[in-house]
């Protein structure tokens, strides 16, 4: 009878650890992860008792699965359309044959056979997404990341620098003199939500001075009737910002449309401003201030990294951000305290 092949989750079962760590330990990453000695050394030995073999794979052609893109052009991730159409041109110009899937659940043998798994992450997808990975990269399947960045695994990934973005905003306003500023979120635990905040609020608290819990409003979800629904129902209860960041332009979309519902106008009344230099925001009355983003070429060095790290079994986690650019409409008054 055939012997049944060891995996980590096998190893990890044994020891009581999680399938993360064991994969961890086996591929070289304790350090970066704090994983104490006596951890590693338990794991190392338990997988030679248990005579563990690590996934080798022969390169005859180059297969990738592709997952999410049943999100693609949808307006609210525009720049992730560039940049993934930029990367299938490159990868298929260096004979990468292409495979479409839907949704996560599939058998792991239907797994193995490709090289990679390109996945499109969104805010709706981001954590069944990361389940997924944790599953496929103990197979030695190099995950492939666009629109998320996943530190904690074996993979490369290309995402907004989302914590600058949100701290060149708080800069711009906090040099037109606002102080007194609400923020629409987009999803709380999110990444892109996460990292926005948190770079708009270390920029505050350089300067000393605090974000009024009050005046984080949300969640918006990333879509224009949420933001619309939030800006207004905040509004009538009497908080008065001298401006409103929106973590997208399609919720600076629906604030637009919530603030003309109060008769409020934007700028001399409240100013707003966006992120993504959406195209739905470029046929108003006014210009949004928003963020841009810069993926010149992103896709291009994506797939040749990509390309080589499976060619040579080099699977390591990198990283690739695009960086965020403002992008000055009217939608932002200069005031004077």
């Amino acid at each position: 009878m055939k012997r049944k092949k060891v995996s980590i989750r096998d190893i990890a079962k044994e020891l009581k650890l999680s399938p993360t760590t064991v994969s961890f330990v086996l591929n070289g990453r304790a350090l970066e992860h704090r994983i104490n000695q006596d951890t590693c050394d338990l794991v190392l030995t338990k997988a030679k008792k248990l005579n563990y073999i690590a996934p080798q794979k022969k390169i005859k052609e180059k297969n990738i699965l592709l997952l999410g893109m049943e999100a693609k052009n949808n307006n609210k991730f525009m720049y992730l359309d560039e940049v993934g159409d930029e990367i299938l041109k490159e990868l298929s110009l260096k004979g990468w044959n292409f495979h479409y899937g839907q949704g996560f659940d599939i058998d792991i043998n239907e797994l193995r056979k490709y090289n990679s798994i390109f996945i499109r992450v969104t805010g709706e997808n981001e954590q069944n997404a990361r389940k997924f990975i944790e599953k496929i990269e103990e197979e030695g399947i190099y995950p492939a990341i666009l629109g998320r960045l996943f530190r904690e695994f074996k993979c490369l990934s290309v995402d907004i620098d989302n914590y600058s973005g949100g701290w060149i905003v708080a800069k711009h306003l906090f040099e037109n003199g606002h102080r007194n500023i609400a923020i629409v979120k987009g999803v709380s635990g999110e990444q892109h939500t996460e990292e926005r905040l948190r770079g708009f609020k270390d920029f505050f608290n350089n300067e000393n001075i605090e974000i009024r819990d009050d005046m984080i409003w949300g969640d918006g979800g990333f879509w224009i009737p949420e933001a619309n629904r939030i800006t207004v129902e905040n509004l009538k209860s009497g908080l008065k910002p001298t401006a409103i960041f929106y973590m997208c332009d399609a919720m600076a979309l629906g604030g637009y449309y919530g603030l003309k519902e109060l008769g409020l106008s934007i700028s001399q009344d409240i100013s707003i401003i966006g992120f993504d230099n959406d195209k739905m925001i470029k046929n108003l009355d006014i210009n949004i201030t928003t963020i841009k983003i810069l993926s010149d070429n992103v896709g291009m060095r994506f797939a040749k990294i990509l390309d080589e790290a499976v060619i040579n079994n080099q699977l390591d986690q990198m990283q690739i951000l695009c960086s965020a650019q403002l992008v000055e409409g009217n939608s932002v008054a200069k005031i004077i305290n």
